[in-house]
């Protein structure tokens, strides 16, 4: 799948200007889609622009936020899903509002990420049920959400074992 992944500038004067490094969730999520055969790009806003050209031919969008980030992230969702594309969202904020991160966006990602997003783009591009996939929240056939149960905390062993982010 054609994955691209945003993280978006906050508004004004945040704490993340200082350093001009993304955050660390999408690059490794980007080396664990990468590493499974998926074509990935990260945007990171605070270093460069997002290329909508690009965007446009994604299969899945994917943006990582924190709380000031949230409101600009759900406006590059809505623009994403008018192209008919489908949008997750992770990330501090959502995990702990996912009701209002499915406002927005097809899938929720809760918690960390890596190993509920793999499994979510393993069951879109099988055409799986993500009904299994733990720490995903969605929308059923009638609108409602589903918050599937969350996945336990990365532990120490297996998180010395993740690939380095891809940065």
């Amino acid at each position: 799948m054609k994955i691209r992944l945003i993280e978006p500038k906050a508004p004004g004067l945040n704490v993340f200007d200082r350093a001009l490094l993304p955050r660390l969730g999408l690059p490794l999520i980007g080396r664990v889609l990468e590493d499974h055969g998926h074509n990935v790009r990260i945007y990171v806003e605070t270093l460069a622009p997002v290329d909508w050209e690009d965007i446009a031919q994604a299969d899945l969008v994917g943006f990582s936020t924190t709380t000031a980030t949230t409101p600009v992230a759900y406006r590059m969702a809505a623009r994403v899903k008018d192209l008919g594309i489908p949008t997750v969202v992770g990330g501090p904020h959502v995990t702990f509002l996912p009701d209002e991160g499915l406002e927005h966006c097809d899938f929720v990602v809760r918690r960390e990420g890596q190993d509920t997003t793999l499994e979510l783009v393993q069951a879109l591009e099988s055409g799986g049920d993500v009904a299994e996939i733990a720490g995903l929240s969605y929308r059923d056939p009638s609108g409602q959400p589903v918050h599937n149960p969350d996945r336990s905390p990365c532990p120490p062993d297996t998180f010395e074992d993740l690939p380095a982010p891809a940065l």
